[in-house]
């Protein structure tokens, strides 16, 4: 175990794994919008390289199925949400006819 103020940048390195958001939404099992979400929100560690968003990721990340998740039911609503909009535009354009 590190002292206080040791760097652990190492150790870090060795438990972390970096990957695109596509590969991250794939091992997190949420969608690219959740992930691009979470790292706006600063609750998922991320580094930009050559204009590309990597994920840092625990090493011990699970990397199978869906994981219950606030992102999960946000996307799920919103999903609803579009079918919804879609579906009262039909009939708005049907009652304009």
């Amino acid at each position: 175990m590190p002292l206080m103020g040791e760097d652990r940048s190492s150790e870090d390195a060795t438990r972390r794994q970096r990957v695109t958001v596509a590969q991250a939404s794939e091992i997190l099992g949420v969608t690219v919008e959740a992930v691009r979400g979470r790292i706006k929100r600063g609750t998922l560690d991320h580094e930009r390289h050559s204009g590309t968003v990597y994920v840092l990721l625990d090493a011990d990340q699970t990397t199978t199925g869906l994981q219950p998740d606030d992102d999960q039911t946000t996307d799920r609503l919103r999903s609803e949400s579009d079918a919804l909009t879609s579906e009262l535009r039909d009939r708005l354009r049907y009652v304009e006819e």
